[in-house]
């Protein structure tokens, strides 16, 4: 609402004549009225020039569309101390007074105010193949139950990973609870890799409770984890979402082998990362295991199936095998895959492949693809293919 002339030089007088009256009475009080005087005596001046500009502005306003951007130009300068151009640009933040050091001194800074956003909601990529296709698995892990948590140490960096119960998981989970780490050196092995090509990518087959796929994952790459087992594949997740890993993380809940079947899991007693595939008995990995049951059973898929996973995008692979004995199922089920993703090694326990006829369909099916067999910690020389007897508990297969 605007004040008319009689009102505003009423106003001036006032505040003129009330000011004039404290600031006399100063020095016979003890009252510091001083500054209030000199606050009404100001506010009088600027009723008088505000009532002067704002008079000269309608005018302007009316008359020249131009003046106007000049007028408003001026009235920040003012404010500003600085000297108006008719030319600058408005700018609409308001400045926000910080008070700085001692009382009195004061700077402006210019501060936006933006919308508070929502961050969108980590969607878990877990997936499983039935017989015909692939499909979002919604259910294994979609009410998880309280799991013993550790800490997982390696170069990338420590994450809090969930484990099985140590008394129930003797070696993996025991491990990683007292040292932090399992297989950590052949972790390391990896994680030289990814070093070495910006462009290579983590394929996990026989994932367990995560060890390697979690280094990776902190290691900002791209995992694929793929496990036969739920209570591991429920820890992954779980795993995967403390960690914020949605994004670079995909799990698959199957079995590998070369044909589409529901298979049973065999368990291992006192160690969960044995749990193997009980088809045919399994006899590379029975020989020399405690056999204690079975964990139920799975559907199984091919290395081949993960190349029709919604959004597959693997370029360039090192791959991690432990599959307890049925390694040379899973390479029979992955000739296209072989050929359409360069696989630039492969890390697989051989434990059980020493003697036997997989071991032998295992080193024809590589060697066609141009691997050599080394001792994964001792470089580039290659291990004699006509003595696999002699090989190392593990192999790591080079391009």
């Amino acid at each position: 609402m605007e004040l008319n002339t009689f009102w505003k030089a009423f106003l001036m007088i006032c505040a003129f004549t009330f000011g004039w009256f404290l600031c006399s009475i100063e020095k016979e009080t003890n009252i510091n009225v001083l500054h209030h005087g000199k606050t009404i005596l100001n506010a009088g001046i600027r009723i008088f020039k505000e009532g002067t500009y704002e008079d000269n502005k309608r005018t302007t306003n009316r008359s020249d569309p131009i003046a106007k951007k000049t007028s408003l130009n001026a009235q920040i300068a003012r404010q500003g101390n600085r000297i108006p151009n008719p030319n600058q640009t408005i700018s609409t933040v308001k400045p926000v007074s910080l008070t700085i050091g001692a009382k009195g001194n004061s700077t402006q800074t210019p501060r936006t105010t933006q919308s508070p956003t929502t961050p969108a909601p980590e969607i878990l990529q877990l997936y499983a193949r039935n017989a015909k296709q692939w499909t979002k698995d919604e259910g294994t892990c979609r009410a998880l139950p309280r799991f013993t948590q550790a800490v997982l140490r390696s170069s990338a960096g420590s994450l809090p990973i969930f484990i099985h119960n140590p008394k129930q998981d003797i070696h993996v989970s025991n491990s990683i609870l007292k040292h932090g780490s399992w297989e950590g050196g052949y972790i390391e092995l990896i994680l030289t890799f990814l070093k070495q090509d910006l462009d290579l990518q983590f394929v996990d087959l026989g994932a367990n409770v995560g060890v390697y796929s979690m280094a990776v994952a902190k290691f900002g790459r791209k995992v694929l984890a793929v496990d036969a087992l739920n209570i591991n594949i429920q820890r992954l997740c779980a795993t995967v979402k403390l960690n914020h890993f949605t994004n670079n993380v995909r799990l698959i809940y199957n079995a590998l082998s070369d044909v589409h079947e529901t298979v049973s899991l065999g368990a291992d007693k006192g160690n969960v990362g044995g749990t193997f595939v009980a088809k045919d008995k399994n006899p590379n990995k029975v020989r020399g295991s405690r056999v204690s049951g079975s964990y139920g059973d799975v559907q199984t898929a091919t290395l081949d199936d993960l190349l029709e996973l919604p959004d597959f995008d693997l370029k360039k692979v090192v791959i991690k095998m432990d599959v307890e004995g049925y390694e040379n199922r899973v390479f029979r089920g992955g000739e296209k895959f072989f050929k359409r993703v360069d696989v630039r090694a492969v890390l697989m326990e051989w434990m059980w492949l020493k003697t036997g006829p997989a071991g032998q369909e295992i080193i024809d099916f590589l060697t066609r693809h141009g691997f050599t067999p080394t001792r994964p910690v001792q470089g580039r020389q290659p291990l004699p293919l006509k003595q696999r007897l002699s090989w190392p508990n593990d192999v790591l297969w080079r391009r």
